[in-house]
């Protein structure tokens, strides 16, 4: 089992309810001893204490009746925000004052949380014009930011969306509806835009690789493919992906203008 860096907890009045059981501090207290006990036993890769603090509070006459393994999980955010300064944890409020009811206990109130839900709920109360899943959908693009934020693929790859999902949810309020062609093209024109920024962004970084190889006498298309095999390698899931692999093409912006291109052109 591998840590995570960041962890998403969808804070609700349910959630909130099973945080009310009464034995939940000396529950969290026995677990957090016997987690403490266990770290130091990692290396024989056994964790009986742990174990055997769930099985008393889940199992015994005088807890399980309370006891809901959802607060195990619970305990162990609330020792992981303990020891860990950057603990990764991300609210989403999905019912009113449910993170003061879930998480206000052990992560601070300056924590960046998210309320979407609760404001487009709000806005549709209040008779604004507001989408269905609207905002699900804002929550679940913010949460892959957040998710991806050191990747600058990633980074690209959302503000370029950003831009044109703002611009799509406001020509449908302002617009007249549209047919079913003129959807798919707007939908059609926003990836084609997150595709000439990406690619733009990958013709940059070719072009500074094919300076510092040609600086090395190295071969540069030797020593690309070189680099994107090892990179697949890295990750298991991509290695069906070298069956696939072609020489890329793209769209992107060089120079002040939009052309499509072999990207290997630039290495010879």
């Amino acid at each position: 089992m591998k840590p995570v860096n960041k962890v998403v907890v969808c804070c609700s009045e349910v959630l909130g309810s099973y945080l009310k059981w009464p034995d939940y501090d000396r529950f969290y207290q026995e677990l957090r001893a016997a987690y403490l006990k266990d770290r130091e036993q990692l290396a024989n890769a056994e964790i009986p204490e742990i174990c055997e603090v769930v099985k008393k509070f889940s199992q015994e006459e005088n807890y399980k009746a309370g006891f809901h393994h959802v607060l195990t999980e619970m305990a162990f955010l609330q020792i992981r925000a303990e020891y860990l300064k950057d603990h990764g944890i991300i609210p989403v409020s999905l019912t009113p004052e449910s993170y003061d009811q879930c998480l206000a206990e052990f992560i601070s109130a300056t924590t960046v949380r998210m309320e979407d839900c609760l404001r487009f709920e709000a806005q549709a109360q209040a008779g604004q014009e507001v989408y269905s899943n609207q905002s699900r959908h804002g929550v679940l693009f913010k949460l892959i930011e957040r998710i991806l934020v050191s990747s600058d693929e990633a980074k690209t790859f959302l503000d370029k969306f950003w831009d044109g999902h703002g611009n799509f949810i406001a020509r449908l309020k302002k617009g007249p509806p549209l047919g079913h062609l003129e959807f798919a093209r707007q939908i059609d024109n926003i990836f084609d835009d997150i595709r000439t920024a990406l690619h733009s962004q990958l013709a940059s970084t070719v072009q500074q690789h094919h300076q510092q190889l040609w600086v090395l006498n190295a071969d540069p298309r030797t020593t690309l493919e070189t680099q994107y095999f090892a990179a697949l390698k890295q990750d298991e899931a991509f290695k069906e992906t070298q069956q696939l692999y072609v020489e890329p093409r793209g769209k992107a912006s060089l120079e002040g203008k939009a052309e499509t291109f072999d990207l290997f052109f630039y290495l010879k």
